[in-house]
């Protein structure tokens, strides 16, 4: 059996519509393991891109890769701060602002104060 010399890098795979406290939680669990980075999934289906971000920069961790589809290999993106940046600013655009407004788990309609 030959031996490769190819370069293996570890990365983490989480979703992007996790919660803040979720993704601290999995990056807390894989510490032990050296990481080259993260890979975010489901960016087509967040409402907000802050989340990952931060956590990302809190935790030293470069993301590599995002995935804003179904269909792999094509929806898989190496990551740049250009498309997040973009991505963020296109998120924030679709929401509407104008009234203060959150979600209840049994509201199926904004309530508004």
């Amino acid at each position: 059996m030959a031996s490769s010399k190819a370069k293996i890098r570890s990365y983490l795979v989480m979703q992007a519509t996790a919660q803040r406290r979720v993704l601290n939680e999995t990056i807390e669990q894989f510490k032990k393991v050296s990481l080259n980075g993260c890979i975010f999934t489901k960016i087509d289906e967040s409402i907000s891109l802050g989340e990952i971000i931060s956590v990302a920069i809190q935790n030293g961790l470069p993301i590599g890769y995002l995935t804003d589809g179904q269909r792999v290999p094509e929806d898989i993106k190496s990551a740049s701060a250009r498309y997040l940046v973009e991505k963020a600013t296109e998120l924030m655009d679709e929401r509407d602002f104008s009234l203060p407004y959150w979600f209840t788990d049994n509201a199926k309609q904004p309530i508004y104060k």
